[in-house]
């Protein structure tokens, strides 16, 4: 019998996609995978550093990751806030 997981409560490993791990303990594994399987070499994601890539699909993966818009939106939509000890006229 098949077993059926949901993808919104559970994730593959990248470096070994026999692991189905629940979403919440996602970082703790990739971090543990990551030094137990040195030779699967994978890129992180700038925009989520639970998304690993292989290097040919790594620039793909930048211009669609979903998780690229709410990145850009922060960056330019919520300026840094000042340190009230520094200039503000130059």
């Amino acid at each position: 019998m098949a077993e059926h997981w949901n993808s919104e409560t559970v994730a593959q490993c990248p470096y070994n996609p026999s692991h189905l791990v629940p979403r919440m303990r996602f970082p703790n594994h990739l971090v543990k995978c990551q030094k137990n399987y040195p030779h699967v070499v994978l890129k992180i994601c700038p925009y989520n550093a639970t998304h690993r890539i292989k290097a040919e699909a790594y620039l793909q993966h930048l211009v669609n990751c979903p998780n690229r818009q709410c990145i850009e939106f922060e960056k330019y939509h919520h300026p840094f806030p000042q340190n009230p000890d520094s200039p503000t006229n130059y």
